[in-house]
Parts: structure tokens; C-alpha cells; sequence
């Protein structure tokens, strides 16, 4: 094994006391569900099941994805989805597993800058052990890693996470400047093949690299700054090099597959104060979500960004404590101390999630898994800052203050976490947890009321969708989409007519979700079949089928209609086509689906036959 992996065996038995700790807590997963948008991406589009399409997927992602491009996640699921036959249990444990990997790389990174950044290399051997396994506890039940780690769609978020860690491990371990510079590029190439979040990793490098010194002959706390500065050009110059590199080539490769760099259909508004406010309240709310993540753990915060254009004094006091926080970190960081680099570490990984870009994501101010990276580099920095030579020579009983504060943490984090985890383990209880953080949220409402319809839950899919439509809650495309397809169910052609006619009043094709626009072609062949217009529903299926080639459903939809007009080979057919395009667990109701509609169709034609005396 080469050195820069070996781990003694003191520290691997600490590594695998933590990992067996988050395996016992998150062992629940592996009864847990699909939520969210796993459905939308891994069971509904068809795109996992048709081979010859995953080259496109690979190169391109997911037509959804207008801005993203992280072949890397596609390429996992792709294999994932497929090697567990579609069943989500499988999956819940390999997210358990790439939690697990970034436990363990959080506790060697935690241990290799205590011993090469400590500005106090003298500590007793049990604090080389118990540091960073507090570090990896914290990592392993901080509440708002729930989110990415029980929630399969999240799993390129963790990719980006470990990478990331990789990277940083790799750059301070690496002896040898070639394996440096090329091991660290390769891990950034990696991390942002998974997520666009890696553009945090540059930033790190620096914060990382400027801190060691001080630990370094060199790199004094007495010598000028431009002494440091020299001498760590000197060192990391081929790092930096190759990391410029692979972010080049990463750019190419993302204007290949998306034909642009930036999505061209976003339309930034750039105003410098609104601007301001929001990036400020930002970024204490995240570090708000680090430090005490408690409560607020929903999977949307649905915050009002209207005041962010006015003046107010509790805003003006969140702007001068984001700016303070960051500044300060800045100059104790410039000064290399150990908190000054634990919150320039943080801040360098928020960097992407801070709206300094105008541009909101998915709906919401801010997400639990955005932290995910910011969580990691906190908890390896943290047994740093609790060594610092000047907290343990204050007095024995700060330290013992300290481990008291650490052992209450830890127990709230552990009930949250396990709280938590039953909540996104369930697509229903999600986003009735969602609604309930978020009254009135249109997303939360439209989310959950096509939780019930997938659950087969009328009752209470009727009660909210009633509601919606008197006006009494907030009524989104997604929501008419939802309420249309609850008709359908019910069989009600004027709710479900009035819902469809609503949802293309909003209807605008440039700036609806790829999925929406899916939807609402396939409700409109279904309310044509349900009208029994049999030509106005099969040029809505094929306008379905023309937007997205790979959707199951529409072939399907087709192969039915076919049978209702007596056309048997046609619907074999089309039938073929969808069932390749099925997931596996789906297929045996498919077929029985489709087996039920022959009978009956070679039942009609007969009846018919033995009606019509011409016959």
C-alpha cells in the first residue's frame, strides 16, 4: 500500500469504532423509500433502463439538468439503479458506505494537521486519538448530513465531499511533488465531475496551504509574509499548476456535453444591495446550520427575499455580523491561527452556495446538504483549535468545560439525527414535515400532494387539492399538474379539464421544468381517453414520446390506446417498447397491466363480432 495511505493501527481502530457508530445509527436506511426527486430522475424517465441512451446521459445528463453537468453522479446512478434492480434499500446502504469513507477521511485529515500544522507538536498520544475521533463523531451524527445521506439523489454531493477531502488528504501527506500535483488534480477533476461545487476545492488548497506554514522552518510567525508567501510558491507551484489544468479541462469538457459554460436561460438581475443581504443572511444561517443544527432541518427553507431590497435594522445587524465573522476569520487566517483557518476553511466551502451569483437553488435560500462540504473541513480543523497550546494552558477546567459542551452536543445531535432520519426515509412524512416548517409554501403543498397521489391516498390528495383550488393555499403549475392527475384518478373530467386549463394559463415552455412540461402532455392524453377522444389523446402521447424518447409511459398509453381501437400488433409493438424501458420491479405490473387490456379487447372484438351479423 503506498505511504500516503497507511494508517496505523491505533488510528484504524479509532476509524472503525466511528464508522461502526454511524453505521448503528443509520442502519434504518436500509428499509427506507425513494423521495423527492428520485422518482422524477431514477424511476420515471426511463433514461436508467435504455443502454444505448447512457452514453448520451454520460455526456450530456439528464435533459432537467439544463446547467448542471456531473457525469460522474450519473454514471453511479446509472450503475447503482441498476445492479440493485431498482430497489431503493441497496441504494440507502451505498450512501451509508460513501458516508462511512468521508467519516474515516475526515479523522486522517483531522490527525495529519494536528501533526504537521500544530503550533504545539508536544500532546500526549491519547490526544492524537481523541481529537480526531470527536471529529469523526461529530461528522458521523451531524443532523444536517441526513439529508444527503438518506436522501439517494444527494449522493453527488457526497461524491464531491470525499473527493474533496481526498484532495486536501493527498496535498499535505504527498511527499513527492509529482504525485502531488498530479493526485490533487486528479481529485479536483473528480470532485467536479460529481457537482459544480467544486469550485470551493482551489480556495481550500490556498487556506490550507498558507495555515501549515506556520508549523514550517520557514514559515515562522515572526518572518514577513512575503517570506511565507515565497516559500510556499515554491513548494505547491506544480499543485496549483496542475489544479489549473484540470479545472480547464473540466470546463472543456462541461462546454462539450451542455454546448455552454454558463446556462444561457438563466437571467441574473445583479442589484448590490439586495444582493448584499441575502449573501450575508446566507451565510450565517449556514453557519448557524453547523454549529447548532437542532431544529430547522426540513428539506426547504422557504425564506421571503423581498426585505432583501429594503433597510431594516435586524438586517443591517445580520450584514455587520456576516461581515465581521468573515473579515475576522480572514485576518486570524492571514495570521494563521487555528481559529482563523477553521473559518476561512468553512467560508471557502460555502463560497458556491452563498447567492454571491444571483441565481436562486431549487426553490429554496438554502439546503442541509449545500453544508456538507463546510461540515467536513469544520470538524478536521476543530481538534486543531481544541489543541491550541493557549486553550490548555488556561486551566484544566475550560478543557473539562469544553469535553462537557462536546458530550452534550453529541447527544443532541444523536436524538435529532435519529429523528431525522424516519423523515426523509419517507416520501409522504417528508413533505408533510416540509409544510409544516413552511406554511403556506406552494412547493411543500405541490410536493406533498403528489405524495399522496403516488401513494394512492385520495382522501387526503382531495382534501388539499380542494383547498388549492378555492384559493385557500398557494397554487403552483406543479400543483395543477398534481390536482389534474388526482381527477384523472377520480374520474372527473371537468376537475381534471379545469385544473389542465389553469396549468397553461402559467405555462411557459422556456421557463417550466422539463418534467412539468412531460406531465402535463401525458394528463393531456389521459383526459382525452377520459373524454373518450381517442385522437386528441394519442397526438398527446406522441408529443410526449417526441419530447422525451425514453418515457415509459407514453409508449405504454399508446399500446393501450391501440388495443381500445382493435389494433393488436401495434400495441404489441409499442408495448415492447415500453416494457424495455421499465425498471425491473415494474415490469411484472406492466405486464399483468397489459395482459388485463388484451383479454378484454379480444373479449370486445368478439362480442362485436358475434353482434354484428355482416361479420
Amino acid at each position: 500500500m503506498p505511504r500516503i495511505f497507511r494508517i496505523p493501527r491505533r488510528d484504524a481502530l479509532v476509524s472503525l469504532a466511528a464508522a461502526v457508530l454511524a453505521i448503528a445509527v443509520y442502519w434504518p436506511v436500509r428499509r427506507a423509500g425513494f423521495a423527492w426527486d428520485d422518482f422524477k430522475f431514477l424511476l420515471e424517465s426511463g433514461w436508467m433502463t435504455d443502454r444505448s441512451q447512457w452514453p448520451a446521459l454520460l455526456a450530456h445528463g439528464f435533459p432537467e439538468w439544463a446547467g448542471y453537468y456531473r457525469p460522474l453522479g450519473v454514471a453511479l446512478y446509472i450503475v447503482e439503479t441498476n445492479l440493485s434492480q431498482f430497489l431503493p434499500g441497496p441504494m440507502h446502504l451505498l450512501s451509508l458506505g460513501i458516508h462511512v469513507a468521508n467519516i474515516i477521511l475526515v479523522g486522517a485529515l483531522a490527525r495529519i494537521l494536528l501533526r504537521q500544522c500544530s503550533a504545539h507538536p508536544a500532546y500526549a498520544p491519547l490526544e492524537t486519538t481523541g481529537w480526531p475521533l470527536l471529529a469523526m463523531l461529530v461528522y458521523a451524527v451531524h443532523p444536517a448530513l441526513v439529508e444527503p445521506v438518506v436522501w439517494i439523489s444527494a449522493q453527488y454531493d457526497m461524491l464531491t465531499t470525499g473527493f474533496t477531502l481526498l484532495g486536501l488528504l493527498v496535498n499535505l501527506r504527498a511527499r513527492h511533488a509529482a504525485t502531488r500535483a498530479v493526485g490533487v488534480a486528479l481529485c479536483f477533476l473528480l470532485a467536479a465531475a460529481s457537482k459544480e461545487a467544486a469550485l470551493s476545492f482551489p480556495f481550500l488548497l490556498v487556506v490550507f496551504d498558507w495555515f501549515r506554514t506556520r508549523a514550517m522552518p520557514d514559515g515562522a510567525p515572526g518572518l514577513p509574509a512575503s517570506w511565507v508567501l515565497r516559500t510556499v510558491a515554491r513548494r505547491q507551484w506544480p499543485v496549483y499548476a496542475t489544479t489549473l489544468a484540470a479545472g480547464i479541462v473540466y470546463l472543456g469538457l462541461r462546454a462539450w456535453g451542455l454546448g455552454f459554460l454558463v446556462n444561457p436561460a438563466t437571467k441574473a438581475t445583479w442589484a448590490f444591495w439586495p444582493q448584499l443581504q441575502e449573501t450575508c443572511y446566507t451565510y450565517l444561517a449556514y453557519w448557524k446550520l453547523i454549529a447548532w443544527p437542532m431544529n430547522g432541518l426540513a428539506p426547504m427553507y422557504d425564506v421571503d427575499a423581498a426585505p432583501f431590497a429594503g433597510v431594516s435594522m435586524r438586517l443591517i445587524a445580520v450584514d455587520a455580523a456576516a461581515v465581521a465573522l468573515a473579515l475576522l476569520g480572514l485576518w486570524q487566517w492571514w495570521r494563521r491561527t487555528s481559529i482563523g483557518a477553521l473559518v476561512a476553511g468553512v467560508s471557502a466551502a460555502l463560497l458556491p452556495v452563498l447567492h454571491l451569483v444571483p441565481q436562486q437553488f431549487a426553490g429554496s435560500l438554502y439546503h442541509c446538504r449545500y453544508a456538507m462540504t463546510a461540515i467536513a473541513v469544520a470538524c478536521a480543523l476543530l481538534p486543531l483549535l481544541l489543541h491550541d497550546g493557549r486553550v490548555r494552558e488556561r486551566s484544566r477546567r475550560l478543557v473539562r468545560s469544553l469535553a462537557l459542551v462536546a458530550c452534550i452536543w453529541l447527544a443532541f445531535a444523536l436524538a435529532n439525527t435519529r429523528a431525522c432520519i424516519p423523515l426523509w426515509s419517507d416520501d409522504v412524512k417528508l413533505w408533510q414535515w416540509a409544510l409544516f416548517e413552511n406554511p403556506g409554501s406552494a412547493k411543500a403543498q405541490e410536493s406533498l400532494l403528489g405524495a399522496y397521489i403516488r401513494t394512492n391516498d385520495y382522501g387526503r390528495a382531495k382534501e388539499l387539492a380542494d383547498l388549492m383550488m378555492r384559493g385557500e393555499a398557494r397554487a403552483s403549475f406543479g400543483s395543477m399538474l398534481n390536482i389534474a392527475a388526482l381527477r384523472i384518478a377520480l374520474r372527473d373530467v371537468d376537475g381534471a379539464s379545469l385544473a389542465l386549463a389553469e396549468a397553461k394559463k402559467d405555462m411557459n415552455p422556456s421557463q417550466i421544468r422539463y418534467s412539468y412540461l412531460r406531465s402535463y402532455m401525458l394528463l393531456s392524453g389521459q383526459l382525452g381517453e377520459l373524454k373518450d377522444d381517442l385522437g386528441e389523446a394519442e397526438e398527446a402521447y406522441r408529443a410526449a414520446i417526441a419530447f422525451e424518447p425514453q418515457l415509459p409511459e407514453g409508449y405504454m398509453r399508446l399500446a393501450l390506446l391501440a388495443l381500445r381501437r382493435g389494433d393488436h400488433a401495434d400495441a404489441r409493438r409499442l408495448y415492447d417498447q415500453a416494457l424495455q424501458r421499465y425498471e425491473p420491479a415494474e415490469r411484472a405490473r406492466i405486464r399483468q397491466q397489459f395482459d388485463a387490456a388484451f383479454t378484454g379487447s379480444d373479449a370486445r372484438r368478439a362480442d362485436e363480432s358475434l353482434a354484428d351479423p355482416a361479420r
